[in-house]
């Protein structure tokens, strides 16, 4: 289990796009969902 992915796909972290792209499909399903808070400030 990556602990990092199911914060990012749930809402609770962001993924810092800057150095890896890593969570990014995470990030943006969570985005689509609108998961989290301030989400759509990143």
């Amino acid at each position: 289990m990556d602990l990092q992915s199911e914060m990012v796909r749930s809402g609770m972290a962001v993924a810092y796009l800057r150095y890896s792209r890593r969570y990014e499909n995470e990030q943006n399903e969570a985005k689509k969902q609108r998961l989290g808070c301030g989400l759509e400030n990143f």
